[in-house]
C-alpha cells in the first residue's frame, strides 16, 4: 500500500489559485473585456441636470445598464472643455428599430449636440466593432445631461470617458 501524498506546500497552493484566477480571466466574456473594472452604477440616485432628473453620474470608474427602447439620461462632469465619448455595449438584441440618437447638453442645457444612426447602422457597429461609440466635444465645466433615445429592442451597458481638451 501506497503512503499518502504530503499535503501540497503553501506555495504550490497559491501558484494553483493564482493559475486558476488566470484562467476565469481569460475566458472571460466580451462583455467583461468591455467592462474592464468598471463598477456598476445601479442608477437609483436622483441626480438634477438640465431641469431633469437623471438616475446616475457616469466617469471613468463606472458604467450602467439598461434596456431600449427608451429615451433615457446621465451626468457626466467635465473640468473643463473635454470630449466626452459615449460607449454603449449591446445585449440580446431583437430588433434594430430606425433610429437612435444621442444628444449632449452643455453646462446648463445652453445649447446641445446630436448624433443619429440608423437601427441598422447602431446595432451593426456594436456587433462587428464591440460597441457604439460617439464622441463630442464640450466647451464648459460642470455638470452635462447626456441622452440615448433609441427604438431599437435590446439590453446595453453604458460608459462614459472624458478626456480634457488642452
Amino acid at each position: 500500500m501506497l503512503a499518502p501524498a504530503p499535503p501540497p506546500s503553501k506555495r504550490t497552493r497559491l501558484w494553483v489559485v493564482a493559475a486558476a484566477a488566470l484562467r476565469l480571466a481569460a475566458c472571460g466574456s466580451p462583455k467583461d473585456a468591455w467592462v474592464g473594472g468598471r463598477i456598476q452604477d445601479p442608477c437609483g440616485g436622483s441626480w438634477p441636470v438640465c431641469n431633469s432628473v437623471v438616475g446616475c453620474p457616469l466617469d471613468s470608474t463606472s458604467f450602467a445598464e439598461g434596456k431600449l427602447p427608451a429615451t433615457t439620461g446621465y451626468l457626466v462632469r467635465t473640468p473643463g472643455p473635454a470630449t466626452v465619448t459615449i460607449h454603449l455595449f449591446l445585449d440580446s438584441v431583437t430588433s434594430a428599430g430606425n433610429q437612435t440618437i444621442l444628444t449632449w447638453y452643455e453646462t446648463g442645457c445652453t445649447s446641445r449636440f446630436q448624433t443619429e444612426a440608423t437601427g441598422s447602422v447602431f446595432v451593426g457597429e456594436a456587433q462587428n466593432l464591440g460597441e457604439f461609440a460617439r464622441s463630442q466635444q464640450l466647451a464648459g465645466a460642470g455638470d452635462h445631461l447626456i441622452q440615448i433615445q433609441s427604438d431599437a429592442t435590446a439590453s446595453y451597458s453604458i460608459k462614459v470617458d472624458v478626456t480634457p481638451v488642452q
